[in-house]
Parts: C-alpha cells; structure tokens; sequence
C-alpha cells in the first residue's frame, strides 16, 4: 500500500501525461501485493465452506471504496481541480498503510505455514 500512496502522490504533483502515466504505473505496482495478501489471509485464516462469504465481504468492501472514494474525488475536482482527485487518493492510500500497520497483529503468521484454506474436516485418529 506503500508504492500506491507514493504513486498517488507523485502523479498529484505531475499532471502531464507521460509523467502521470509513470506515477500512476509505480501506484500500480502495489495493487497486485496488496490484493495477493488480502487473499492469502482470507483463504488461510478460514475453513474452506466460509471462504465465499468472506470473498463476498472483501468485494463489498472494494467496491465501496471505489464508489466513496470517486464520489469524494468529484467534490474535490469541482472545489480544486483535478489535483484534488489524486489527493484524495493519496490520502485514501495512506490511511490505507496505517490500518494494515494497526491490523496486521490479527493476521496469522502464514511464514512457513500452507496458505491452502483449512479444512472443513480434521482426520480423527481411532484406537482401537
């Protein structure tokens, strides 16, 4: 979330095409990341007949991001122009690195671990 803020913040200051396209290439780079280690922690945190569910509530959450963030931007390009959409999404981006920073202690730690979904069952060992 880090290179999208940096991103975003550099294509506010550059608004000529060729370097607005740069800027908005490097707030790119961080999408596929950040969307990768939602996924992981979703599928890897959960049993596997929960994890549509939670798919559901992560797009939810998307899309109304996208939808407040592009209704917040309009404010600001009819009050400032259009720098104001990319503050907007640089501020959104950064308030986005601070609450992975403040939330990653609820994450499990999935270093050496299988990030496959857990199973609905568990073998149940008979001595007999």
């Amino acid at each position: 979330m880090a290179v999208v803020a940096v991103g975003v913040a550099l294509a506010s200051a550059l608004l000529e095409a060729w370097w607005l396209s740069i800027a908005l290439l490097i707030a790119g780079l961080g999408i596929a990341p950040a969307l990768a280690a939602i996924f992981t922690s979703v599928s890897s945190s959960l049993r596997f007949s929960e994890t549509a569910e939670a798919y559901g509530w992560v797009g939810t959450g998307q899309l109304i991001g996208a939808a407040a963030g592009s209704a917040l931007a309009g404010f600001m390009i009819d009050g400032v122009g259009p720098r104001g959409a990319f503050w907007v999404g640089g501020a959104l981006a950064v308030l986005g690195v601070i609450v992975s920073v403040i939330s990653v202690r609820w994450l499990p730690d999935l270093r050496g671990k299988d990030a496959g979904p857990r199973p609905d069952t568990e073998p149940i060992e008979l001595v007999g």
